[in-house]
């Protein structure tokens, strides 16, 4: 009887080790998918925010370049109406100088 007293005693202290370490690889299965999630979560929120991010440099990048476009095409202009009013100029002094010159031959 002493024998089996024993033996029951090892099988409920197996029994008990086993349950505990189930216990214990639950609980760490858990803690796992638990900060699984956290990470997922957290990675997401980052995801979103670069996002965020990527769509207003986009966006200022865009605005900027529009900017200096018209910057640009108003410099062309003013370029433009520079050049013909040195041809105009240069159109009028000509004139000037060939009524000059026959001015010169009249007299």
């Amino acid at each position: 009887a002493k024998a089996k007293d024993e033996e029951l005693m090892k099988m409920k202290k197996i029994a008990s080790d086993l349950k505990s370490n189930i216990e214990q690889e639950v609980k760490l299965k858990e803690e796992a998918l638990r900060s699984k999630s956290e990470l997922e979560a957290t990675l997401k929120r980052k995801m979103k925010q670069l996002e965020s991010d990527i769509i207003a440099v986009t966006s200022n990048a865009e605005k900027s370049i529009n900017e200096k476009k018209a910057e640009v095409q108003q410099m062309q202009a003013t370029l433009a109406r520079l050049r013909d009013e040195i041809k105009d100029e240069t159109k009028l002094k000509e004139d000037a100088l060939d009524n000059c010159d026959q001015l010169e031959a009249q007299l």
